[in-house]
Order: structure tokens, then sequence, then C-alpha cells
């Protein structure tokens, strides 16, 4: 509780030889300056949006390339595997269709 009331007392001290050292001046020039801080910051704000726009837009293309890629690569998979397999099927239909007419003939 003791350390509470003190801190009062020293905020309030502190606040009072702040106003009459001129503290009303350096608020103002602190103010000012602080305004030049965000107008320069606003227009960096401005700059980095603009570009982070233009890597979105930039990135969404590339994105749609990139799928587009790996669509075509899924397909020709598909289509090579397909292709492979009636392949076999072929051969093993036919293997299986001479066995049978071996068989069938004697030999």
């Amino acid at each position: 509780m003791k350390r509470i009331i003190l801190g009062i007392i020293v905020g309030l001290i502190l606040f009072v030889v702040f106003v009459f050292a001129g503290g009303s001046e350096y608020l103002i020039k602190f103010g000012q300056k602080t305004e030049k801080a965000g107008e320069r910051l606003q227009s960096y704000e401005k700059k980095i949006k603009k570009d982070a726009e233009k890597i979105v837009e930039g990135s969404g293309k590339a994105a749609k390339d990139i799928v587009e890629g790996a669509k075509k690569a899924a397909k020709k998979a598909t289509d090579d595997a397909v292709e492979e397999a009636v392949e076999k099927t072929t051969e093993s239909a036919k293997e299986s269709i001479k066995k049978v007419v071996d068989d069938i003939t004697g030999e």
C-alpha cells in the first residue's frame, strides 16, 4: 500500500515538474515529429500494399500454371498406366488362348 501511495506522489511531482519546465512545447514538437513519421509510414504502407497485391496476382497465376502442369502430368501418367495395363492384359489373354488352343489340339 505504501508503494502505491509513494508511486502516486512521485508521479504527481514529475507531472508538475514537466508542466513547469515547458512540457507543452515539448509535446507540440513531439506531436509534429510524430505526424511527419506517421505520414512517412502511411506512404510506406501504401507502397507495401501495392507490392503485396502484385505478388498475390503473380502467385495466383503461378499457382494456376502449377495446377495445370500437375493435371497434365497426372493425365499422362494415367494414360500411360492404362496403356500398359491394356498391353499386359492383351498379352495375358493371348497366352491363355494359345494354351487353350494347344490343349484342344493336343500340342
